[in-house]
């Protein structure tokens, strides 16, 4: 099974109302891939979205059957906060692959998504608050793909986060830092 460090960078986000996005890198080098994204909505309606992704090429499938890959590393919560004073306020942050499927002739068929892990997740509605500061956790997480022989295939590590704030004081925020090993996979019948 080939261990490859995700090195293609990707980055989008979509942003409404009172949604900033400070700040979002994807860094693969010297044998670490490095995702942060931090994310925040404010009070009467901000929402926000943002991926961030590092790729690497898996290449051709030999044969019909999956793919499987995995990765480990550690993930720092900066910060994470669901505020909600009459109103209501979410936050999230997961970590999912992607897989890309390109015809022999290098025509791309679709994306395929695996499930998420998700490591912020949270809602407050009316009054409540969850807040979580300077955290470090391990993260280690597999998934399996069905593949075609022949068709060619790009692996992301994918790092999806939301915020969404709604009402008269509600904030939500979610910045987090991945730190990443070398992907590991394998194509098997």
């Amino acid at each position: 099974m080939p261990s490859v460090l995700a090195t293609i960078p990707s980055m989008s986000s979509a942003l409404n109302g009172q949604a900033v996005l400070a700040g979002q890198s994807a860094v693969g080098a010297h044998g670490i891939s490095t995702l942060a994204c931090s994310l925040g909505a404010l009070s009467d309606s901000g929402t926000g979205t943002a991926k961030t992704s590092l790729g690497l090429f898996v290449g051709a499938a030999p044969t019909n059957g999956r793919l499987q890959a995995m990765v480990s590393g550690t993930v720092f919560e900066f910060g994470a906060m669901a505020v909600a004073g009459f109103g209501q306020a979410s936050a999230d942050a997961s970590l999912r692959f992607s897989l890309q499927e390109f015809s022999p002739e290098g025509y791309f068929i679709q994306d395929l998504i695996a499930p998420p892990v998700f490591l912020y997740n949270d809602e407050e509605t009316f009054f409540g608050i969850n807040i979580h500061r300077n955290e470090l956790h391990t993260v280690n997480f597999a998934s399996t793909f069905q593949v075609v022989g022949g068709h060619i295939y790009m692996l992301w590590v994918d790092s999806v986060q939301d915020v969404s704030a709604q009402g008269l004081s509600a904030q939500a925020v979610s910045n987090f830092s991945y730190s990443l090993g070398a992907v590991t996979f394998s194509f098997v019948p």
